[in-house]
């Protein structure tokens, strides 16, 4: 009997702390079956590292993202010292513009030439009408 006493109180507490286990663990269960404050997941992560350099090197004048930022397609990251570049491109302007004066010069002088040779051209024709006669 006393054996049997020992077992049934030894039962009782077993369901006691089952029970008390329960409640206590549905107190810190969410809805989403995962205990507050603690994070979980499964699965990969994979990311993909895309260097990102200028068409033309030069000297860096302000930078708009830091390392690691999201960036979207056609967002402005930098911006370079153009001066240098200002600088050559006006010279290339110039550059057309003299060749386009060298034209021109070029022009006058083929319709000088042009001129000149008519004007021979109308001597010869007189000369040797005068030399005929």
């Amino acid at each position: 009997m006393k054996n049997r006493l020992v077992k049934n109180i030894l039962v009782g507490l077993a369901a006691v702390g089952l029970l008390l286990g329960v409640w206590f663990m549905t107190g810190y269960w969410e809805q989403d079956g995962q205990f507050e404050g603690i994070g979980s997941g499964n699965g990969r992560i994979e990311t993909t590292q895309v260097d990102i350099t200028a068409k033309y090197g030069g000297r860096l004048t302000q930078v708009y993202v830091k390392e690691g930022d999201m960036v979207e397609k056609g967002q402005l990251l930098a911006e370079l010292d153009t001066r240098e570049l200002e600088a050559q491109y006006k010279v290339a302007l110039a550059l057309i513009e003299q060749a386009r004066q060298n034209k021109n010069y070029a022009q006058a002088l083929v319709s000088q030439q042009e001129i000149d040779l008519k004007q021979k051209k109308k001597n010869f024709l007189r000369s040797q009408t005068l030399f005929e006669s």
